[in-house]
């Protein structure tokens, strides 16, 4: 592992399925997790806590945050999982003193 970046780093990465993402991880039939990942993209060492947008019609908006992740270059067999930010916005709402405020870009988000 090589010293960390002084730029921000990014990728763009493909959701994957629903199924597959229960499969992999039991948090997720909760409906608490999304999972993403293909190939050699994703989330690595020193990533925890990190953020996952999507941008819908221009805007972009935080869908979840690093949670659960294997430190693989196989995304096709352990995908990266992000905690829902949507499943606890009353909590990150109060925890940011009202700074924050959720928006629902769907149901499933």
């Amino acid at each position: 592992m090589g010293p960390p970046s002084r730029f921000l780093l990014w990728t763009q990465v493909p959701f994957a399925s629903e199924q597959f993402c229960q499969e992999k991880y039991a948090a997720a039939k909760t409906g608490n997790l999304l999972c993403t990942g293909k190939d050699m993209k994703g989330v690595n060492m020193g990533d925890s806590g990190g953020p996952l947008f999507v941008n819908h019609g221009g805007l972009w908006a935080q869908v979840g945050v690093s949670s659960n992740t294997f430190v693989t270059n196989e995304k096709t067999e352990w995908p990266d999982a992000f905690t829902r930010t949507s499943k606890f916005c009353d909590f990150i709402t109060n925890a940011t003193a009202r700074s924050f405020h959720c928006w629902r870009l769907s149901n499933k988000q």
